[in-house]
């Protein structure tokens, strides 16, 4: 977060009329992409960093020990009334 807001503020009065943007993508602890949004450029920042980047930003597949999709269970639903079986009234 701190590199993000040292490259958002090395742009100051490069953006305008944008906000002052920085990104950084981690990987495995490691930077592998940042950028800043300037204004002549037009590719905001997290554009800048996906390119940096490349495919280092790609996700990890759903199956992967480090995927939270791997370790976290699904949310149980609750039922709603077109699933629930219908009464009987007596």
């Amino acid at each position: 977060m701190r590199r993000a807001l040292e490259l958002a503020q090395a742009t100051s009065g490069l953006a305008a009329p944008n906000p002052q943007v920085g990104c950084v993508i981690v990987r495995d602890a490691v930077i592998v992409g940042e950028g800043a949004h300037l204004y002549d450029n037009f590719d905001h920042a997290e554009i800048v960093a996906l390119l940096e980047a490349g495919p280092q930003a790609a996700a990890p597949p759903p199956t992967s020990p480090s995927s939270p999709a791997a370790t976290m269970a699904a949310p149980a639903l609750a039922p709603t009334p077109s699933s629930m079986p219908a009464s009987t009234a007596s």
